[in-house]
């Protein structure tokens, strides 16, 4: 463990920082493997009760999903009580997840600590998870950097230090090292990690005194960066401390709501280029292959909808033939299935325009009397399914309708995203 850390009060009075009881971190885990048969995924009825068999068959299907396009960033958001903030207020963590959010990015918050110093944040609605610490410094958190990162593995960190170390008198020379020893403790971990390190914003507790001066740290920064900086690796300099006025912190080190929100939005924007683009929640792909009906079978979602999590989600059928057996089929790809490519046209074996568009992965009987159908499942309350694609597409099954006796619907794919 390092020296025990001080942190700034509440009107800049050095304290002990209480014992550390916030290092008991526990990776969230999947649920179990479960063993499928076509009676657990061919009743309709069983996929509109919450919490039965098909809760656990989407898990499977949408962590598959996941595993394969590797969508979810994790970001380490590395800091001392300018970014842990403290009760009452909501951190600038709080905005910038609202952001990532709103823009609809897949990132997951980690760290070993959670929500701010003292209390509850004023918004709880977040990932609260980060490595931020009241009143340490530079050292302090490369101390326990290695442990930290080989646990929660993050994609990106963003890094907001040095505030702490000026309090001390510390050399910028010796702070600009310290900066720099973070980045080889991550890329120790990640040797493709993306590191973001901010020039810090001002601080100013009359009387002014030099220590105080952030200007040579944050001047220093962009030459330590760029010599970091690496194809393989980007380190790139994000600048907190243009236009964040001293009239933001509330007491002289710390920034309140407004100056939070500034920090937040500067953040997000050096974000956005090393994210994952913004997913679209549902869209056709395709066409389907006429059948008796006297329009082309069509999948749709209840509009408006999303697949959030912890919550129902339904997919409709539009003009199937009527009193043919209806099927649902769900899979992680539009581009591959069983080793070979789709689509898969069926015109060959008789079924003129029908293509498969999505790999068959789960496959469910629909009840099917007008020619119209729908299923709904309860999308499971998992972090880690956010960020995965499923595709479905509809295929029934009818003698006469074709010689293979199948026609098959356009396609969707839909995106699972975090709770609205």
């Amino acid at each position: 463990m390092p020296p025990a850390p001080w942190r700034v009060g509440p009107i800049g009075r050095a304290q002990p920082w209480p014992p550390e009881t916030h290092l008991g971190y526990t990776p969230r885990s999947l649920a179990p493997p479960l063993t499928l048969s076509p009676d657990t995924v061919s009743t309709p009825h069983c996929m509109k009760r919450p919490g039965s068999i098909w809760v656990h068959v989407f898990t499977i299907l949408a962590t598959a999903a996941v595993l394969s396009a590797q969508t979810t960033v994790k970001i380490c958001i590395l800091g001392d009580s300018i970014t842990e903030s403290r009760t009452g207020y909501a951190s600038y963590r709080y905005y910038l997840d609202q952001h990532l959010t709103t823009g609809g990015y897949a990132f997951d918050f980690v760290g070993h600590n959670y929500g701010v110093f003292g209390g509850s944040p004023l918004f709880p609605g977040f990932d609260q998870d980060h490595e931020s610490y009241s009143g340490w410094r530079i050292e302090h958190i490369a101390f326990q950097l290695e442990e930290w990162a080989q646990e929660t593995q993050p994609d990106i960190a963003l890094i907001h230090l040095g505030t702490n170390d000026l309090i001390a008198n510390q050399s910028v020379s010796s702070s600009i090292d310290e900066l720099a020893t973070l980045v080889d403790i991550l890329r120790g971990v990640n040797p493709d990690i993306t590191v973001l390190i901010a020039q810090i914003i001002p601080m100013y507790v009359p009387p002014a005194q030099p220590w105080r001066d952030v200007t040579a740290l944050n001047a220093a920064i962009p030459a330590m960066v760029t010599g970091k900086d690496t194809v393989q690796s980007r380190v790139v300099t994000v600048d907190q401390n243009t236009g964040f006025s001293t009239s933001l912190l509330f007491d002289g080190l710390h920034p309140n709501d407004t100056g939070e929100q500034l920090m937040a939005q500067v953040w997000f924007d050096a974000l956005v280029p090393f994210m994952t683009p913004a997913v679209i929640e549902f869209s056709n792909y395709g066409t389907s292959c006429q059948g008796t009906a006297p329009e082309p079978m069509h999948v749709e979602q209840i509009r408006g909808q999303a697949a959030s999590l912890d919550h129902p989600y339904t997919v409709k059928v539009y003009h199937a033939p009527i009193g043919a057996a209806l099927f649902g089929l769900l899979g992680t790809s539009d581009t591959s299935f069983g080793g070979g490519p789709l689509p898969i046209d069926l015109t060959l074996i008789g079924a003129t325009g029908c293509s498969l568009l999505t790999g068959p992965e789960i496959t469910f009987a629909l009840s099917n009397q007008t020619g119209f159908a729908s299923w709904t499942f309860l999308v499971p309350d998992d972090p880690l399914l956010v960020g995965a694609v499923i595709y479905e597409q509809a295929a029934a099954l009818q003698v006469g309708l074709n010689p293979l006796g199948l026609t098959l619907s356009d396609a969707a794919k839909f995106t699972i995203v975090d709770k609205h």
